[in-house]
Protein backbone atom coordinates (compact mmCIF):
# COMPACT_ATOMS: atom_id res chain seq x y z
CA UNK A 1 0.00 0.00 0.00
CA UNK A 2 0.77 3.71 -0.92
CA UNK A 3 2.14 5.75 2.28
CA UNK A 4 0.24 9.02 2.70
CA UNK A 5 2.22 11.72 1.90
CA UNK A 6 2.37 14.87 3.66
CA UNK A 7 3.95 18.20 2.54
CA UNK A 8 5.56 20.53 4.84
CA UNK A 9 6.32 23.90 2.69
CA UNK A 10 9.23 26.13 4.18
CA UNK A 11 12.24 24.86 5.93
CA UNK A 12 12.28 27.55 9.03
CA UNK A 13 11.96 26.37 13.12
CA UNK A 14 8.03 26.18 12.37
CA UNK A 15 8.55 23.66 9.66
CA UNK A 16 11.56 21.24 10.83
CA UNK A 17 9.86 21.35 13.91
CA UNK A 18 6.69 20.10 12.26
CA UNK A 19 8.32 17.40 10.28
CA UNK A 20 10.11 15.72 13.57
CA UNK A 21 6.47 15.75 15.01
CA UNK A 22 5.60 13.61 11.95
CA UNK A 23 8.81 11.82 12.22
CA UNK A 24 8.26 11.12 15.86
CA UNK A 25 4.88 10.03 15.76
CA UNK A 26 4.06 8.22 12.79
CA UNK A 27 7.51 6.93 12.21
CA UNK A 28 7.58 4.98 8.54
CA UNK A 29 4.07 5.38 8.78
CA UNK A 30 4.00 8.43 6.34
CA UNK A 31 6.26 10.14 3.65
CA UNK A 32 7.14 13.76 4.45
CA UNK A 33 8.55 16.23 2.11
CA UNK A 34 10.12 19.37 3.04
CA UNK A 35 10.29 21.67 0.71
CA UNK A 36 12.36 25.21 1.13
CA UNK A 37 12.77 27.52 -1.44
CA UNK A 38 16.00 29.17 -0.32
CA UNK A 39 19.54 27.45 0.06
CA UNK A 40 19.34 26.34 3.36
CA UNK A 41 17.47 25.59 6.19
CA UNK A 42 16.33 27.55 8.90
CA UNK A 43 14.44 30.37 8.06
CA UNK A 44 15.33 33.87 9.94
CA UNK A 45 18.50 31.82 12.27
CA UNK A 46 21.36 32.16 10.58
CA UNK A 47 24.70 33.85 11.02
CA UNK A 48 28.50 34.46 10.09
CA UNK A 49 31.53 36.40 10.99
CA UNK A 50 32.89 39.77 11.63
CA UNK A 51 36.09 40.52 12.45
CA UNK A 52 36.84 37.36 12.95
CA UNK A 53 33.94 36.12 15.36
CA UNK A 54 30.22 35.24 15.19
CA UNK A 55 27.56 37.02 14.96
CA UNK A 56 23.92 36.43 14.92
CA UNK A 57 21.75 37.68 11.39
CA UNK A 58 18.38 36.52 13.00
CA UNK A 59 17.67 35.96 16.77
CA UNK A 60 20.46 35.71 18.85
CA UNK A 61 18.43 33.72 21.63
CA UNK A 62 14.99 32.50 22.73
CA UNK A 63 12.72 32.93 26.17
CA UNK A 64 12.48 30.00 27.97
CA UNK A 65 9.22 30.58 30.03
CA UNK A 66 6.82 27.31 30.60
CA UNK A 67 9.46 24.81 30.13
CA UNK A 68 8.48 23.79 26.59
CA UNK A 69 11.54 24.94 24.44
CA UNK A 70 13.56 23.41 27.41
CA UNK A 71 11.62 19.84 26.53
CA UNK A 72 12.43 20.37 23.17
CA UNK A 73 15.97 20.33 23.26
CA UNK A 74 16.20 17.28 26.07
CA UNK A 75 14.58 15.51 22.68
CA UNK A 76 16.81 17.03 20.15
CA UNK A 77 19.98 16.19 23.02
CA UNK A 78 21.30 19.35 23.12
CA UNK A 79 20.06 20.42 26.77
CA UNK A 80 23.93 20.69 27.63
CA UNK A 81 24.51 22.94 24.81
CA UNK A 82 22.48 25.57 26.20
CA UNK A 83 24.15 29.00 27.26
CA UNK A 84 22.94 32.31 28.82
CA UNK A 85 23.54 35.89 27.96
CA UNK A 86 26.81 36.67 30.34
CA UNK A 87 25.24 40.02 31.20
CA UNK A 88 21.54 40.88 30.53
CA UNK A 89 19.44 44.49 30.91
CA UNK A 90 17.90 46.78 28.89
CA UNK A 91 18.64 50.21 28.72
CA UNK A 92 16.86 53.15 26.92
CA UNK A 93 18.13 56.21 25.47
CA UNK A 94 16.02 58.89 26.14
CA UNK A 95 17.17 61.70 23.09
CA UNK A 96 20.07 63.02 25.81
CA UNK A 97 21.00 60.11 28.12
CA UNK A 98 20.74 56.11 28.22
CA UNK A 99 18.79 55.31 31.11
CA UNK A 100 18.39 51.64 33.07
CA UNK A 101 14.92 49.86 32.40
CA UNK A 102 13.58 49.91 35.86
CA UNK A 103 13.97 46.23 37.80
CA UNK A 104 10.99 44.46 37.11
CA UNK A 105 9.49 45.78 34.32
CA UNK A 106 7.78 43.47 32.17
CA UNK A 107 7.52 44.45 28.37
CA UNK A 108 8.77 47.94 29.22
CA UNK A 109 5.80 48.52 31.77
CA UNK A 110 7.49 50.24 35.42
CA UNK A 111 6.24 47.80 38.64
CA UNK A 112 5.82 50.93 40.28
CA UNK A 113 5.38 55.01 39.19
CA UNK A 114 8.32 55.42 42.05
CA UNK A 115 10.47 53.30 40.16
CA UNK A 116 9.71 55.02 36.77
CA UNK A 117 10.81 58.33 38.19
CA UNK A 118 13.52 57.13 39.80
CA UNK A 119 14.68 55.96 36.62
CA UNK A 120 14.80 59.06 34.88
CA UNK A 121 12.99 58.26 32.05
CA UNK A 122 9.79 60.00 32.96
CA UNK A 123 9.18 63.19 35.03
CA UNK A 124 7.97 64.14 38.08
CA UNK A 125 4.17 64.72 36.77
CA UNK A 126 4.38 61.82 34.27
CA UNK A 127 4.83 59.21 37.73
CA UNK A 128 2.39 61.17 38.72
CA UNK A 129 0.15 60.36 35.93
CA UNK A 130 1.34 56.63 36.41
CA UNK A 131 -0.69 56.38 39.96
CA UNK A 132 -3.89 56.36 38.29
CA UNK A 133 -3.41 53.14 37.48
CA UNK A 134 -3.82 52.51 41.16
CA UNK A 135 -7.40 54.01 41.13
CA UNK A 136 -8.96 54.18 37.68
CA UNK A 137 -11.31 51.32 37.38
CA UNK A 138 -10.71 48.10 36.04
CA UNK A 139 -10.13 44.72 35.53
CA UNK A 140 -10.20 45.31 31.68
CA UNK A 141 -13.78 43.73 29.73
CA UNK A 142 -15.30 44.07 26.41
CA UNK A 143 -13.17 43.53 22.88
CA UNK A 144 -9.42 44.11 22.05
CA UNK A 145 -8.06 47.00 22.65
CA UNK A 146 -4.81 48.33 21.33
CA UNK A 147 -1.62 48.62 23.72
CA UNK A 148 -1.23 52.65 23.36
CA UNK A 149 -5.07 53.03 24.22
CA UNK A 150 -4.89 50.51 27.01
CA UNK A 151 -1.11 51.30 28.99
CA UNK A 152 -1.89 55.38 28.32
CA UNK A 153 -5.47 55.44 30.15
CA UNK A 154 -3.62 53.28 33.01
CA UNK A 155 -0.46 54.67 33.17
CA UNK A 156 -0.22 57.85 31.10
CA UNK A 157 1.61 59.03 27.30
CA UNK A 158 5.19 59.20 29.01
CA UNK A 159 5.15 55.70 30.37
CA UNK A 160 4.18 54.34 26.50
CA UNK A 161 6.29 56.67 24.93
CA UNK A 162 9.62 56.53 27.24
CA UNK A 163 9.39 52.97 28.35
CA UNK A 164 6.84 50.81 26.40
CA UNK A 165 7.54 52.00 22.64
CA UNK A 166 11.32 51.72 22.88
CA UNK A 167 10.63 47.98 23.83
CA UNK A 168 8.24 46.60 21.27
CA UNK A 169 10.03 48.77 18.24
CA UNK A 170 12.47 45.87 17.98
CA UNK A 171 10.17 43.12 19.65
CA UNK A 172 7.24 43.38 17.27
CA UNK A 173 8.47 46.19 15.10
CA UNK A 174 5.05 48.25 14.94
CA UNK A 175 3.26 50.87 16.40
CA UNK A 176 1.45 50.54 19.62
CA UNK A 177 -1.44 52.76 18.15
CA UNK A 178 -2.24 49.92 16.17
CA UNK A 179 -0.82 46.80 18.33
CA UNK A 180 -2.88 44.05 19.57
CA UNK A 181 -2.79 43.78 23.39
CA UNK A 182 -4.33 40.69 23.40
CA UNK A 183 -1.71 39.47 20.44
CA UNK A 184 1.34 41.34 20.87
CA UNK A 185 1.39 41.35 25.23
CA UNK A 186 -0.93 38.25 25.99
CA UNK A 187 0.77 38.50 29.42
CA UNK A 188 -0.11 42.21 29.81
CA UNK A 189 -3.72 41.79 28.39
CA UNK A 190 -4.50 39.01 31.46
CA UNK A 191 -3.36 40.71 34.10
CA UNK A 192 -5.28 43.25 32.16
CA UNK A 193 -8.23 41.37 32.82
CA UNK A 194 -7.97 39.31 35.85
CA UNK A 195 -7.01 42.59 38.17
CA UNK A 196 -7.49 46.60 38.75
CA UNK A 197 -4.16 47.55 38.01
CA UNK A 198 -1.41 46.37 35.77
CA UNK A 199 1.66 47.75 37.78
CA UNK A 200 0.26 46.05 41.20
CA UNK A 201 -0.81 42.92 38.68
CA UNK A 202 3.23 42.82 37.78
CA UNK A 203 4.74 42.86 40.63
CA UNK A 204 2.34 40.35 42.25
CA UNK A 205 2.41 37.91 39.50
CA UNK A 206 6.54 37.96 40.04
CA UNK A 207 5.92 37.48 43.65
CA UNK A 208 3.58 34.62 43.14
CA UNK A 209 5.68 32.30 40.88
CA UNK A 210 8.85 33.13 41.77
CA UNK A 211 9.94 33.94 38.15
CA UNK A 212 12.71 35.59 36.41
CA UNK A 213 11.00 37.52 33.77
CA UNK A 214 12.20 37.08 31.25
CA UNK A 215 15.09 34.35 30.90
CA UNK A 216 17.00 34.35 27.58
CA UNK A 217 19.01 31.34 26.29
CA UNK A 218 20.86 30.40 23.41
CA UNK A 219 23.28 27.51 22.79
CA UNK A 220 27.38 27.63 23.34
CA UNK A 221 27.84 27.84 19.17
CA UNK A 222 24.71 30.30 18.42
CA UNK A 223 21.52 29.76 17.51
CA UNK A 224 21.95 27.03 14.56
CA UNK A 225 23.06 24.75 16.63
CA UNK A 226 19.19 24.10 16.95
CA UNK A 227 18.47 24.36 13.52
CA UNK A 228 21.20 21.37 13.01
CA UNK A 229 19.86 19.49 15.79
CA UNK A 230 15.89 19.75 14.31
CA UNK A 231 17.77 18.94 10.48
CA UNK A 232 19.38 15.94 11.99
CA UNK A 233 16.33 14.30 13.51
CA UNK A 234 14.31 14.70 10.00
CA UNK A 235 16.33 10.86 9.25
CA UNK A 236 13.35 9.91 7.06
CA UNK A 237 12.01 12.85 5.73
CA UNK A 238 12.42 14.14 1.57
CA UNK A 239 14.19 17.55 1.79
CA UNK A 240 14.36 19.72 -1.12
CA UNK A 241 16.61 22.37 -0.19
CA UNK A 242 16.30 25.27 -3.06
CA UNK A 243 13.27 24.06 -4.46
CA UNK A 244 9.96 26.55 -3.77
CA UNK A 245 6.68 25.48 -4.50
CA UNK A 246 5.12 27.66 -6.84
CA UNK A 247 1.24 26.52 -6.41
CA UNK A 248 -1.17 23.83 -4.86
CA UNK A 249 -3.91 22.28 -6.51
CA UNK A 250 -7.19 19.82 -5.74
CA UNK A 251 -7.12 16.66 -6.97
CA UNK A 252 -9.95 14.54 -5.64
CA UNK A 253 -9.33 14.22 -2.15
CA UNK A 254 -5.22 14.78 -2.09
CA UNK A 255 -3.34 17.78 -3.29
CA UNK A 256 -1.20 18.67 -6.26
CA UNK A 257 2.18 20.32 -5.31
CA UNK A 258 4.15 22.15 -7.79
CA UNK A 259 7.51 22.81 -7.87
CA UNK A 260 9.03 24.44 -11.02
CA UNK A 261 8.45 21.18 -13.61
CA UNK A 262 8.25 18.75 -10.52
CA UNK A 263 5.22 17.62 -9.17
CA UNK A 264 4.25 15.95 -6.15
CA UNK A 265 0.67 14.21 -5.35
CA UNK A 266 0.18 14.80 -1.35
CA UNK A 267 -2.17 13.51 1.15
CA UNK A 268 -1.97 16.64 3.62
CA UNK A 269 -0.02 19.91 3.75
CA UNK A 270 1.39 22.32 6.45
CA UNK A 271 1.74 25.71 4.99
CA UNK A 272 4.46 26.85 7.18
CA UNK A 273 5.49 30.24 5.61
CA UNK A 274 4.62 33.77 6.53
CA UNK A 275 0.76 34.52 5.71
CA UNK A 276 1.95 37.23 2.75
CA UNK A 277 2.93 33.60 0.77
CA UNK A 278 0.90 31.24 2.58
CA UNK A 279 -2.27 33.55 0.97
CA UNK A 280 -0.75 33.12 -2.60
CA UNK A 281 -0.65 29.49 -2.03
CA UNK A 282 -4.18 28.70 -0.56
CA UNK A 283 -5.98 30.86 -2.97
CA UNK A 284 -6.95 28.29 -5.63
CA UNK A 285 -7.53 25.33 -2.74
CA UNK A 286 -9.43 27.38 -0.29
CA UNK A 287 -9.57 30.86 -1.24
CA UNK A 288 -12.55 32.06 1.94
CA UNK A 289 -9.36 31.83 3.56
CA UNK A 290 -7.50 34.78 1.75
CA UNK A 291 -9.39 37.59 3.11
CA UNK A 292 -8.05 36.67 6.48
CA UNK A 293 -4.77 36.31 6.05
CA UNK A 294 -4.67 39.62 3.81
CA UNK A 295 -5.20 41.36 7.29
CA UNK A 296 -2.11 39.75 8.80
CA UNK A 297 0.65 42.28 7.86
CA UNK A 298 4.60 42.10 7.55
CA UNK A 299 7.30 44.26 8.55
CA UNK A 300 10.69 44.51 6.81
CA UNK A 301 13.40 44.81 9.00
CA UNK A 302 17.93 44.77 8.75
CA UNK A 303 20.18 43.96 11.26
CA UNK A 304 23.13 45.99 11.15
CA UNK A 305 26.40 44.20 13.15
CA UNK A 306 29.13 46.74 13.69
CA UNK A 307 33.11 46.19 14.70
CA UNK A 308 34.44 49.14 16.46
CA UNK A 309 38.28 49.03 16.54
CA UNK A 310 37.84 51.09 20.10
CA UNK A 311 35.49 52.24 22.28
CA UNK A 312 35.01 49.30 24.53
CA UNK A 313 35.18 52.24 27.32
CA UNK A 314 32.40 54.14 25.40
CA UNK A 315 29.27 51.38 27.07
CA UNK A 316 28.04 52.18 30.09
CA UNK A 317 29.47 49.96 32.55
CA UNK A 318 25.65 47.91 33.01
CA UNK A 319 23.42 46.09 30.13
CA UNK A 320 23.24 44.17 27.29
CA UNK A 321 21.76 47.09 24.92
CA UNK A 322 20.01 50.02 24.09
CA UNK A 323 16.73 50.68 22.72
CA UNK A 324 15.32 53.95 21.64
CA UNK A 325 12.07 55.37 20.89
CA UNK A 326 10.55 56.83 17.98
CA UNK A 327 10.06 60.33 19.84
CA UNK A 328 14.26 60.07 19.77
CA UNK A 329 14.08 60.12 15.51
CA UNK A 330 16.60 57.49 15.32
CA UNK A 331 16.82 54.79 12.15
CA UNK A 332 18.30 52.49 14.65
CA UNK A 333 15.58 50.72 17.33
CA UNK A 334 17.50 48.74 19.21
CA UNK A 335 21.08 48.18 19.59
CA UNK A 336 22.84 44.87 21.36
CA UNK A 337 26.13 45.07 23.07
CA UNK A 338 26.54 41.79 20.84
CA UNK A 339 30.50 40.98 22.46
CA UNK A 340 29.85 42.07 26.12
CA UNK A 341 26.19 39.62 26.16
CA UNK A 342 28.03 37.20 24.54
CA UNK A 343 32.00 37.00 25.28
CA UNK A 344 32.23 33.81 22.98
CA UNK A 345 32.08 36.92 20.74
CA UNK A 346 34.54 38.77 22.33
CA UNK A 347 36.95 40.69 19.35
CA UNK A 348 39.49 41.06 22.29
CA UNK A 349 41.44 44.19 22.87
CA UNK A 350 39.46 48.02 22.99
CA UNK A 351 37.50 46.30 20.44
CA UNK A 352 33.47 45.44 20.21
CA UNK A 353 31.30 44.18 18.27
CA UNK A 354 27.28 46.25 18.33
CA UNK A 355 24.39 45.00 16.88
CA UNK A 356 21.26 47.13 15.08
CA UNK A 357 17.94 46.53 14.52
CA UNK A 358 16.61 49.07 12.13
CA UNK A 359 12.84 48.35 12.44
CA UNK A 360 11.36 51.78 11.66
CA UNK A 361 11.80 53.34 8.06
CA UNK A 362 10.32 56.85 8.22
CA UNK A 363 12.77 57.85 5.08
CA UNK A 364 13.13 54.62 3.46
CA UNK A 365 16.79 54.32 4.73
CA UNK A 366 15.86 50.42 4.16
CA UNK A 367 16.18 50.93 0.26
CA UNK A 368 19.65 52.29 0.89
CA UNK A 369 22.28 49.66 -0.36
CA UNK A 370 24.12 48.25 2.35
CA UNK A 371 27.00 50.62 3.08
CA UNK A 372 24.80 52.96 3.33
CA UNK A 373 22.38 51.74 5.51
CA UNK A 374 25.14 51.01 7.62
CA UNK A 375 26.39 54.41 7.74
CA UNK A 376 23.27 55.93 8.80
CA UNK A 377 23.46 53.15 11.37
CA UNK A 378 26.98 54.03 12.72
CA UNK A 379 25.91 57.67 12.62
CA UNK A 380 23.19 56.50 15.20
CA UNK A 381 25.22 54.57 17.51
CA UNK A 382 28.44 57.17 17.51
CA UNK A 383 26.16 59.90 18.82
CA UNK A 384 23.74 57.68 20.88
CA UNK A 385 27.04 56.23 22.76
CA UNK A 386 29.70 58.59 22.16
CA UNK A 387 31.54 56.65 19.90
CA UNK A 388 35.05 58.24 18.53
CA UNK A 389 35.83 56.60 15.76
CA UNK A 390 33.52 54.95 12.81
CA UNK A 391 33.10 51.36 12.84
CA UNK A 392 36.22 49.20 10.88
CA UNK A 393 33.38 46.96 9.37
CA UNK A 394 30.10 46.02 8.86
CA UNK A 395 27.81 43.33 8.22
CA UNK A 396 24.15 43.84 6.71
CA UNK A 397 21.53 41.45 6.95
CA UNK A 398 17.86 42.51 5.46
CA UNK A 399 14.73 40.25 6.32
CA UNK A 400 12.04 40.95 4.21
CA UNK A 401 7.87 40.61 5.63
CA UNK A 402 9.48 38.96 8.48
CA UNK A 403 7.89 40.51 11.31
CA UNK A 404 3.77 39.98 12.19
CA UNK A 405 2.03 43.01 12.80
CA UNK A 406 -0.67 41.79 15.44
CA UNK A 407 -3.06 44.57 14.95
CA UNK A 408 -6.13 45.05 16.96
CA UNK A 409 -8.44 41.80 16.85
CA UNK A 410 -5.95 39.66 15.63
CA UNK A 411 -6.53 36.57 17.78
CA UNK A 412 -10.37 36.97 16.90
CA UNK A 413 -10.16 36.99 12.67
CA UNK A 414 -7.19 33.62 14.45
CA UNK A 415 -9.93 32.08 15.52
CA UNK A 416 -12.16 32.80 12.38
CA UNK A 417 -9.76 31.53 10.32
CA UNK A 418 -9.30 28.71 12.00
CA UNK A 419 -13.06 27.67 11.75
CA UNK A 420 -12.31 28.39 8.09
CA UNK A 421 -9.27 25.95 7.85
CA UNK A 422 -11.57 22.94 10.08
CA UNK A 423 -13.46 22.69 6.45
CA UNK A 424 -10.25 21.56 5.23
CA UNK A 425 -8.87 19.06 7.35
CA UNK A 426 -5.92 18.16 4.88
CA UNK A 427 -4.39 21.29 5.15
CA UNK A 428 -2.82 23.06 8.16
CA UNK A 429 -1.44 26.59 8.67
CA UNK A 430 1.50 27.08 11.31
CA UNK A 431 3.87 29.94 11.93
CA UNK A 432 5.04 33.14 13.76
CA UNK A 433 1.99 34.91 11.25
CA UNK A 434 -0.35 33.50 13.58
CA UNK A 435 0.31 32.73 17.12
CA UNK A 436 3.62 34.32 18.54
CA UNK A 437 6.84 35.17 17.17
CA UNK A 438 9.18 33.89 19.55
CA UNK A 439 11.34 30.44 18.55
CA UNK A 440 9.16 28.54 21.06
CA UNK A 441 5.70 30.06 19.63
CA UNK A 442 7.07 28.68 16.09
CA UNK A 443 7.91 25.08 17.48
CA UNK A 444 4.46 24.89 19.26
CA UNK A 445 2.83 25.94 16.19
CA UNK A 446 4.48 23.58 13.58
CA UNK A 447 4.39 20.76 16.28
CA UNK A 448 0.73 21.25 16.82
CA UNK A 449 -0.01 21.41 12.56
CA UNK A 450 1.52 18.31 12.36
CA UNK A 451 -0.74 16.43 15.47
CA UNK A 452 -4.00 18.04 13.24
CA UNK A 453 -2.37 17.06 10.26
CA UNK A 454 -1.27 13.52 11.79
CA UNK A 455 -5.12 12.84 13.04
CA UNK A 456 -6.71 13.84 9.62
CA UNK A 457 -4.16 11.28 7.64
CA UNK A 458 -3.91 8.07 9.72
CA UNK A 459 -7.64 8.75 11.50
Amino acid sequence: MRRPVVAVIGGGVTGLGAVVTIEEAAGDQIRTVLFESSTRLGGVIRGGKLGGVYVEDGPDSFIERDGYMLEWCRRLGIEDRLTEPAIFGALIYDGRAIRPMPAGSLFGIPPSAHAARRSGLVSFRGALRALGDHVLPGPLKGPDVSVESYLTGRLGREVVERMVDPLLAGARSGDVGSLSLAAALPDIDRIARSRRGVMRGIRRGARSTGAELPRFRSFDKGMPVLVRALSDHCRRADVRVGEAVTRIERSGKTFVVRSGTRRLRADAIIIATPAPHALGLLTPVLPDAVPILATVEHASVAVVSLLYAQGRDALPESGSGVLIPSSAERVVSACTFYSRKWPVSDPGGDALVLRAVVARDPAGVLDHDDRSLSKVVDGDLREVLGLRAPAASARVTRWSEALPRYEVGHLDRMRELDAIMATAPGIALAGSSYGGPGIPDCLRSGSAAATRILSHVLG
